[in-house]
């Protein structure tokens, strides 16, 4: 199926799709959610279509009693009787037959379509329709990837490896909120109506419109929110005990659980979202800082093997290399040598 070029209409009367709608099965509900997660762009005509699907419900088609079917054959009869009165076979061999059963056709039709509106399948206006909450998409980036794609309301992200974002089909009419663990970049379509709320962790970013990276990783224990246009305000999550911090271009924020305070700091803009451009880059970087971020960019391990700490930092950038490549630049100025076994790289001191 072509459901990239559908429009509304085609939506409709896709069986597959109305099927998923109103009767949801493990095999639509996977391919429906995988479809939406790659086609962001194409949720506003799918929820659009949803919802007018939900509203129908299909119930009992209306067959008229037979005291109902006398009733109204009679009536017919009687209103034609100055043509048929003659004898009884007449009615059934002339032309005027067909007119009569036309027209009892044409009531019985009517009749059922006035139960249809009044009684049956279409809810009425003024009854209250319960709404399904729109569902959420849950996204995640493997190690060694980075993916962009757009929200429903226009905002940009891009997801760095290790991953993961859950945001709603659509967002609701107060708030535009998702959940991020992990690294992305955002650029917010602006609403100064609805506020766009990031939860990680334990922390609440909330802005109107502007770009600015969150990382918020388990393994770090510390969530960086860093600024470049715009500004956001940070928050606690379920506590009053944090004073909100508001963010200016230029400016980080760094939360700690263990301190439970917000640090605020200028940033070195490169360093920070160098990664969305497929850019390694670090600026005197310490080595717990460089290997995991080698991790993170290719899905690898790394293991100390003497048990010590490279020492020093390291500084320099690095597009569209192997692995194999980017540790034999790093070894040879930073004195170690290493072997790669698998997804493990084993690190000795020189």
């Amino acid at each position: 199926m072509e459901y990239k070029k559908y429009q509304l209409e085609d939506f409709l009367k896709d069986d597959f799709f109305v099927s998923w709608v109103k009767r949801p099965g493990p095999e639509s509900v996977h391919f429906w959610e995988k479809w939406m997660a790659e086609n962001p762009d194409k949720l506003p005509l799918l929820q659009q279509a949803r919802e007018i699907i939900q509203r129908i419900k299909y119930k009992n088609t209306y067959q008229p009693s037979e005291s109902e079917y006398n009733s109204i054959l009679e009536n017919v009869l009687r209103n034609q009787q100055p043509y048929y009165k003659n004898s009884r076979s007449s009615v059934w061999n002339s032309p005027l037959f067909g007119r009569v059963a036309a027209t009892f056709i044409s009531l019985v039709t009517f009749a059922g379509i006035f139960y249809f509106l009044t009684r049956g399948e279409l809810e009425k206006p003024n009854e209250p329709v319960a709404k399904e909450k729109p569902s959420a998409i849950t996204r995640y980036n493997p190690y060694g990837q980075r993916i962009a794609f757009k929200l429903q309301d226009g905002t940009e992200v891009k997801l760095n490896s290790d991953t993961r974002i859950t945001f709603p089909v659509v967002f609701d009419s107060l708030t535009r909120e998702i959940t991020l663990e992990g690294e992305a970049f955002f650029t917010v379509a602006r609403d100064e109506n609805r506020p766009f709320i990031i939860r990680s962790g334990d922390l609440t970013t909330t802005v109107l419109g502007t770009s600015f990276n969150i990382k918020a990783y388990k393994s770090d224990q510390q969530i960086e929110v860093a600024v470049l246009s715009g500004s956001v305000k940070l928050s606690k999550n379920d506590s009053a005990a944090l004073e909100e911090e508001i963010l200016l271009p230029s400016e980080m924020g760094r939360y700690s659980p263990s301190r439970n305070r917000i640090q605020k700091e200028n940033f070195d803009p490169m360093l920070i979202t160098a990664w969305k451009d497929g850019i390694l880059y670090f600026n005197r970087s310490n080595f717990n800082y460089v290997f995991s971020a080698l991790s993170h960019w290719y899905g690898v391990y790394f293991v100390m093997e003497d048990g010590k700490k490279v020492p020093g930092n390291f500084t320099g950038s690095f597009f569209d290399k192997s692995l194999e490549e980017v540790l034999e630049g790093i070894s040879f100025a930073s004195n170690f040598t290493y072997t790669i076994k698998g997804d493990t790289v084993f690190v000795n001191n020189k």
